[in-house]
């Protein structure tokens, strides 16, 4: 609990101070925030921060969008002023006028299997879950495929590592990422010998940010 407040005050300071000088370089009356994902417990230190740059004057309204590559075309678009979500998928494999403002949180994510793989190098061909089209476990899995020379089979996509565990409980999927915290719980249990964490290197794909268009930013 006091990582949780110490990383939400953080996030409450920055926040503020990241859209205020977006706001400021963009001279916007309000703004428009596209949230990447649906509201969850996750998002609760964010919003903590937009009640905080509301208290000091911010106006803006946020939108929340159950994909996103939904929430990044509606940023590319100029529908949303800025994104809060994990772009870099759309920024790897396209030169779409992304830039990131702020760099909110590193996540920690983790390639779990059952024990029918053991390295990432069996995964090639082989069909993955993942949080989101165009999210930063979709990125993680592109930079999987980059440094190890394979190629993943079909993707799908569950939104919440919780729930991406349920499927893998539920024998609905072989393979997935997900977060350090249902990472532990999963080993933790006892179902643990049913499944394998995957060695990896790092990646910092999956950090959350605030991200805009430039032609916004410039404006």
């Amino acid at each position: 609990m006091k990582l949780f407040l110490k990383k939400a005050l953080g996030t409450a300071i920055a926040i503020p101070l990241a859209i205020g000088l977006a706001v400021g370089a963009a001279q916007a009356e309000k703004i428009h925030i596209a949230l990447a994902e649906t509201p969850s417990d996750e998002l609760a230190a964010f919003f903590v921060a937009l009640d905080r740059a509301k208290a000091n004057g911010l106006d803006y309204e946020w939108t929340a969008f159950s994909d996103e590559e939904l929430a990044i075309q509606a940023v590319l678009s100029g529908q949303m002023d800025i994104g809060f979500g994990t772009p870099y998928s759309a920024m790897q494999r396209s030169r779409a006028p992304l830039r990131i403002i702020f760099q909110l949180s590193k996540l920690k994510f983790f390639p779990v299997t059952t024990t029918a793989y053991s390295s990432l190098d069996d995964m090639n061909g082989e069909p993955i879950l993942l949080h989101s089209r165009g999210g930063g476990t979709d990125s993680i899995a592109n930079v999987i495929e980059n440094r190890m020379d394979i190629k993943f089979g079909k993707r799908s996509y569950v939104p919440g590592s919780s729930n991406r565990v349920a499927a893998l409980l539920g024998g609905r999927a072989d393979a997935t990422i997900i977060d350090l915290s249902n990472k532990n719980k999963l080993m933790r249990s006892e179902a643990a010998d049913k499944f394998n964490v995957l060695e990896m290197f790092d990646v910092d794909a999956s950090d959350e940010a605030l991200f805009g268009n430039l032609d916004w930013i410039q404006d």
